[in-house]
Parts: C-alpha cells; sequence; structure tokens
C-alpha cells in the first residue's frame, strides 16, 4: 500500500457507457448495458519537499523527493524479485522468455465514499525544481487510471468487492437528490 497525504491540484473523470443493441426484425430492441461503464480518471498531483528542507529531513535533504517518485513509477513495473525468479527458473528449463507478471491490486482512494480498485494507464512526471545534488524537491505527476469494475473481475476476488462498493455508493448518493 502507498499513501500520500497530496490532495490532487486537479482531477478529471471520463465516464463511457457500454452498451449493446439487439436487432428484432429490422427493428433496434431495446438499449442494453454490455457492462459497466468504462470510468478513466486523470489526477494531477503536485509534490514538493520544500517544507521537509526547511525542518531539515534527513531523508529529503538526501534523496529530495526521489523516493515519493520512484513508489509512484513502480506502479507501471513488475518487481524485479519476480523478473529475477522467473528468469532462473527459465533459464533452469532452459528457455528465456519471461512471463508477463500479474499487477497487483492497486485502490485510488480519494476521500471515504471513493474507492476503486484502478488500472495504471500512464505516469507522468515533470520535475521542476531540484536541490544542489541535483535531486528533485517539486515536482508535478500526471496519473492517467481506468477504474476496474465488477466485470473485470471474477466474484470471489477482492477487487470485485470493492467495485461493487464504490457503485452501490454511487447509488446510494444518487438517491439523496430529491426529485422536484
Amino acid at each position: 500500500m502507498v499513501v500520500f497525504q497530496y490532495n490532487p491540484e486537479m482531477l478529471s473523470r471520463t465516464i463511457a457507457p457500454q452498451y449493446i443493441s439487439a436487432d428484432k426484425g429490422g427493428r433496434p430492441d431495446k438499449v442494453r448495458f454490455k457492462s459497466a461503464a468504462v470510468e478513466q480518471i486523470t489526477a494531477q498531483i503536485e509534490i514538493d519537499g520544500t517544507d521537509l528542507l526547511s525542518q531539515g529531513d534527513s531523508q529529503t535533504l538526501a534523496q529530495g523527493i526521489h523516493p515519493q517518485l520512484a513508489t509512484l513509477m513502480l506502479l507501471a513495473y513488475p518487481s524485479t524479485q519476480y523478473v529475477n525468479s522467473v528468469a532462473s527458473q527459465l533459464k533452469s528449463a532452459g528457455t528465456l522468455k519471461i512471463i508477463p507478471a500479474a499487477a497487483p491490486l492497486t485502490l485510488f482512494v480519494w476521500g471515504a465514499l471513493r474507492v476503486v480498485p484502478v488500472r495504471i494507464d500512464s505516469i507522468d512526471i515533470a520535475e521542476q525544481a531540484y536541490d544542489p545534488l541535483l535531486n528533485p524537491i517539486r515536482a508535478t505527476v500526471s496519473l492517467k487510471m481506468t477504474v476496474l469494475t465488477y466485470s473485470d473481475f471474477p466474484v470471489d476476488d477482492p477487487a470485485f468487492t470493492a467495485s461493487v462498493a464504490y457503485q452501490q455508493v454511487l447509488e446510494g448518493l444518487a438517491l439523496k437528490i430529491s426529485p422536484g
């Protein structure tokens, strides 16, 4: 689990419904849902180590915000432990093709009511300021993610439960709007 105490500078969401339409004798039937909508989230996160530098934080003095950036970057990589383990096994078996690693479950949490399993689509990092050792001390990170839904998981997967819970929260919030 990676916890950041940074509020996004900007967060945008795109929701694309997934429909199918069936033809009955040349006449379209009702429009039906094929699966849950595809929701994409883009979050702009500002990471600034200047406060920690002014407080004399030893890690920030030595490394700037490298650890925070590395943590985000590693969301896009399989672990080297996995890669080395598989490579060793395959080498013993006489083959050298690396089998793709399963990505770990990643939950994007932005508030108690919005906890969603996501797939990281891209991480754009713009480093903006450096200390004398050229460690980054300020950066803007743009995370692009696709929300994974119950359509993406087997029913016994914890991510299935998280996805259903998110939709139930949305349904509960929508009920709070009184008609008229």
